[in-house]
């Protein structure tokens, strides 16, 4: 009788070797995975492999994405608004010194014939008065003024005639400017330490809520100092909502579509404003209507509430799908829940999902074929939030 031969057993070693290898294929989104139901293949591509490198696996594109990306247009076009504000509303204007109270009952002209000296082209000095108006010809001492009368045509066209912000005091253009960068640049990193521990939602939503009450405010400050502090807190709010809004455009976009998104939701920020500026500017009102019509567009921002959802991403990193901010993942248009019926038993999803928990323990980051109408389902008690495989993964 021939006695079938026993192979002999494998060592220790080619065991573990052999162990690792399958550990390894799990999570490897290039390698080629049978699905127990049906025996296919599922071989990764090379975007599978790419949103793998990257920690990130999302599925599909659709109306979710494309209002963040609306919303990050309007969100650059505020930033926008807001840098520019200061320079539109501060046009040069023609200024002279004002004549003392002795002197006030002359006319502009006789004013500027005995008060005001010349240069040697001829031109009116802007900054300087005769110590003793109309006194004799070769007395020509003068003096700096700290008080000054301004052009009735051009007065009201430039907040420069507001704020006397002219001459000696000029030196307060440039100082708003260093106010409006210096509010992005210190509060832009403590916002950001919010949005990664809190949400990006919840910073974006009260950043423009707090932005829409500045601006408003400081469209009818009468200090100048006044003004400064609250251009320091637009530049923080209008920053920080931009730059947030930026990243979570970038976590909810796939690979394929994110350099598509994000340079032109820039490009087209850029464009509006500059739509927006050439018509403000073509129309001939006066300073404190221009400075309306330019931060207008921060209204749009309080779309947030509805326009913003929660970063998926954000949400499976901070293990908070089951605290109320994550319930829009299977809220979106096209996507329909699983029967609970269709969940009793361990049908073919539900063996896809097993395989990609296996996969997320195994720290790899692999997506599973599942159905894209049953994507955001999943099964009711998943071990792992990384194994849904319609948001994003992280390592």
């Amino acid at each position: 009788m021939y006695m079938a031969r026993k192979s002999p057993p494998a060592s220790p070693a080619r065991s573990l070797a052999e162990n690792e290898d399958k550990r390894k294929n799990i999570g490897d989104p290039s390698s080629t995975v049978r699905t127990p139901s049906s025996g296919l293949p599922y071989v990764g591509t090379d975007v599978d492999r790419e949103e793998a490198q990257q920690g990130t696996n999302v599925i599909g594109n659709g109306d979710f994405q494309r209002l963040i990306f609306g919303f990050t247009i309007v969100a650059h076009m505020v930033l926008l608004c807001h840098s520019n504000v200061l320079a539109l509303i501060t046009d040069p204007v023609d200024h002279w010194c004002k004549p003392p109270p002795e002197y006030a009952g002359m006319s502009a002209n006789q004013w500027k014939n005995v008060g005001i000296p010349a240069d040697e082209a001829g031109r009116l000095s802007q900054c300087r008065t005769y110590v003793r108006p109309g006194a004799a010809p070769n007395d020509t001492e003068t003096a700096p003024c700290d008080s000054w009368d301004y052009d009735p045509a051009e007065a009201h066209r430039s907040a420069r005639s507001y704020w006397n912000l002219v001459c000696q005091r000029s030196w307060l253009l440039p100082l708003g400017n260093g106010v409006f960068m210096s509010g992005a640049l210190i509060v832009v990193p403590l916002m950001g330490y919010l949005a990664d521990t809190e949400g990006r939602k919840p910073v974006i939503v009260i950043s423009s809520f707090v932005l829409m009450a500045s601006a408003v405010v400081s469209c009818f400050a009468e200090a100048y100092p006044v003004y400064l502090c609250l251009i320091f807190v637009n530049s923080a709010c209008a920053s920080t909502v931009h730059i947030v809004t930026v990243i979570l455009l970038f976590e909810v976009s796939p690979v394929q579509y994110r350099t598509f998104y994000t340079g032109l939701g820039s490009s087209m920020g850029v464009v509006f404003v500059e739509l927006l500026f050439i018509v403000v500017t073509a129309v001939r009102t006066g300073w404190f209507a221009l400075q309306l019509l330019v931060v207008a567009p921060t209204l749009l921002l309080l779309s947030a509430t509805f326009a913003v959802y929660e970063s998926p991403m954000w949400l499976l990193t901070m293990s908070r799908l089951k605290d109320g901010r994550g319930g829009h993942l299977r809220r979106r248009q096209g996507e329909r829940r699983v029967p609970h019926s269709h969940q009793a038993g361990p049908g073919p999803d539900q063996v896809r999902y097993e395989q990609c928990d296996r996969a997320a323990r195994a720290g790899g980051a692999q997506r599973i074929a599942a159905a894209p109408d049953r994507c955001a389902a999943g099964p009711p008690r998943c071990s792992s939030a990384r194994s849904l495989s319609c948001c994003p993964t992280t390592r």
